[in-house]
């Protein structure tokens, strides 16, 4: 299929969107209780643990692939595709993002810095766990369902952020695992997360408008999180950077939406 052929309005995208987060959900949740289950230790040095996660996955996105060629549309429609050379500048849109992301080294050094692996061997499963993650998650929330709204941009950046944001309240699984109450501190960060996270997502959509590329968000998505595994941030530092990526989102806004002169 030509890129540039117009697909024309999908009809009931926002029903279709929700189909497509059922998918990942449903996925997620029944790995994720099917490790508690086995009593499957969750830990990052557990290759049981990253093979099952990886499994669920692949069956995840296989499903995704089958719609979206049942729609018609090819991989490259939904950014599975290299930078072109006319949006490459675009890629530039990602700087800030690593500059905040560092943020910690900068201040306090390398010295300063507590890792919260304790070997290679963890820190490399820790890289490859959140691969597959990413993958996962840019394929679904910046392919499929931000191409769902390519008619209406506003719309395909706040209902795929939206969308990214709430599929993090499925970790309160882990709630019913834990028996921790509802209210727990851990109740508490899931909504902080969800809230960062929608964040992201509005940062993430208009990086991949930007370029029409995923392959821009993935890489920083997966440094991210890997990061974020391997080193342990002040929480002082994570409140300047939820700040400041807040700010640098708002800003990518206003620059996605700016009427041409």
């Amino acid at each position: 299929m030509n890129e540039e052929v117009e697909l024309g309005i999908i009809k009931r995208p926002l029903l279709r969107a929700f189909i497509f987060v059922l998918i990942i959900a449903a996925s997620l949740t029944v790995w994720f209780v099917t490790i508690n289950l086995l009593e499957i230790e969750t830990t990052y040095n557990n290759t049981l643990y990253l093979l099952t996660h990886a499994f669920a996955v692949t069956i995840s996105m296989t499903i995704g692939i089958v719609l979206i060629r049942k729609q018609k549309w090819n991989l490259a429609y939904v950014g599975v595709r290299k930078i072109e050379k006319n949006t490459l500048k675009s890629v530039f849109y990602t700087v800030p993002l690593y500059v905040i992301l560092l943020l910690p080294l900068l201040a306090v050094g390398l010295n300063g810095i507590e890792y919260q692996a304790d070997t290679l061997n963890i820190a490399t499963f820790v890289i490859l766990f959140h691969l597959t993650v990413v993958i996962h998650e840019e394929f679904y929330f910046r392919g499929i369902i931000l191409s769902l709204f390519k008619h209406n941009l506003k719309k395909a950046v706040l209902i795929s952020a939206f969308l990214f944001g709430v599929m993090h309240f499925l970790n309160l699984f882990q709630v019913l695992f834990d028996n921790e109450i509802i209210f727990s501190g851990f109740f508490v960060s899931t909504l902080i997360q969800v809230a960062r996270t929608f964040g992201f997502g509005l940062i993430f959509a208009v990086i991949v408008i930007k370029t029409k590329s995923l392959i821009p968000v993935v890489l920083f998505h997966w440094i991210g999180n890997s990061f974020a595994r391997i080193v342990n941030i002040p929480s002082e530092f994570v409140l300047i950077q939820s700040v400041l990526y807040t700010i640098y989102g708002i800003v990518l806004l206003v620059v996605l939406f700016k009427k041409p002169n």
